[in-house]
């Protein structure tokens, strides 16, 4: 959908802030997933009088900014960008375009056992962009087949830590050769290295976490349902 001045206007103060559409969605006191089905989806059309109050408290801006089908809108951001601002204001060419960037979503793969991970919070919270020379390296899948989540649960650690983004290959579902990956065990989504049992008969795949606290285990390979392989993690020094 083509974004209009007030979906432009939060694109713009989100990516000048420090914070993200999830969590200014929570601070107006919506669910994560509310700005980013606005802007994206055209979910609400319009904004409600509350939460448009309620961001121009969190940006400390004009509440015109957020109104649609208002001249007040436009006047608002050529005020914002001529008085006392030297931004431009928001313009359609400074809409961002994210067919080539890997999706962020609002999923937490569970590196403990048991976690329950409910379908419907997917949501993409963020986008990245990756050199397509460093991802030649790792992987040829395209960046639409390629995910970033993030960990919970330390099973994986010290490999992967709790709160760590990791890289995921959602066509890659193949455990041969071994590796780690992101699949649901029956409660949640868990990341864990898989490996086929030779020669059984049926095939058998064990389920190995890293923490030595936490025992690995053996099911049918037709029960492993994974959604992808992990290929790279952020990791801060």
């Amino acid at each position: 959908m083509e974004l209009d001045q007030p979906r432009l206007n939060i694109l713009r103060l989100i990516a000048d802030s420090e914070s993200d559409m999830a969590n200014v969605s929570k601070a107006v006191g919506k669910s994560h997933s509310y700005l980013q089905q606005y802007i994206k989806r055209g979910s609400p059309r319009h904004l409600p009088e509350d939460v448009r109050e309620a961001l121009a408290k969190f940006f400390a801006v004009d509440e015109a900014l957020f109104r649609s089908g208002d001249a007040s809108v436009k006047a608002a951001a050529e005020k914002w960008g001529d008085g006392g601002d030297d931004r431009d204001p928001p313009a359609a060419a400074q809409a961002p375009e994210f067919n080539d960037a890997i999706s962020e979503l609002d999923i937490r793969a569970s590196a403990g056992p048991g976690a329950l991970v409910e379908s419907d919070i997917e949501a993409v919270i963020d986008h990245w962009r990756i050199p397509p020379a460093v991802l030649r390296n790792q992987t040829a899948s395209t960046t639409g087949s390629l995910k970033i989540i993030t960990v919970k649960g330390d099973s994986m650690a010290p490999d992967f830590m709790p709160g760590e983004r990791v890289l995921v290959d959602t066509a890659d579902k193949l455990p041969s050769p071994a590796g780690v990956f992101v699949l649901w065990d029956g409660f949640g989504l868990v990341i864990k290295r898989v490996e086929m049992i030779p020669y059984s008969n049926p095939p058998m795949a064990r389920l190995i976490s890293r923490n030595s606290q936490f025992q690995a285990y053996e099911c049918l390979a037709e029960e492993v349902q994974i959604s992808g392989r992990v290929i790279g993690k952020w990791h801060w020094t």
